[in-house]
């Protein structure tokens, strides 16, 4: 059986997107390291301006209110049978293409989804070109 996945849904690459511009024009140094991300620089006015636009972008109840302080933390929220699976995974391929990263930490709630997320990727891996 070969599963069929559909590309560009309209609110899936709108979340892809809204990751991958709150990054735009923000000053990113590569890695030292090969085993390092490159840097985000986190005081970069920049930043600020992009995760402002997005925010404002969204109804209140999905806002936070956190600070930027030492980590950057992007949230997706979707409803479940959206395509959240799909639109992490293409997420990590834009963000790899458009800034260099190549670290990425998936955190799911149980043994089950985590085995569901891996065959998620060995199936997708075609899909993004992979083989």
């Amino acid at each position: 059986m070969e599963l069929i996945l559909q590309q560009g849904l309209p609110h899936q690459q709108k979340a892809i997107d809204a990751v991958c511009d709150a990054l735009d024009g923000v000053i990113i140094t590569p890695p030292v390291q090969f085993y390092e991300n490159p840097q985000i620089n986190l005081a970069d006015r920049k930043l600020f301006d992009n995760l402002r636009v997005l925010q404002n972008a969204v109804p209140a109840e999905y806002r936070s209110a956190a600070p930027i302080s030492t980590c950057l933390n992007l949230d997706i929220k979707m409803e479940t049978g959206t395509g959240k699976t799909y639109v992490y995974t293409k997420t990590i391929f834009e963000l790899n293409r458009k800034y260099g990263f190549t670290k990425f930490i998936i955190v799911v709630p149980s043994v089950a989804i985590r085995e569901g997320v891996y065959k998620s990727f060995e199936v997708t891996k075609e899909h993004f070109g992979l083989q």
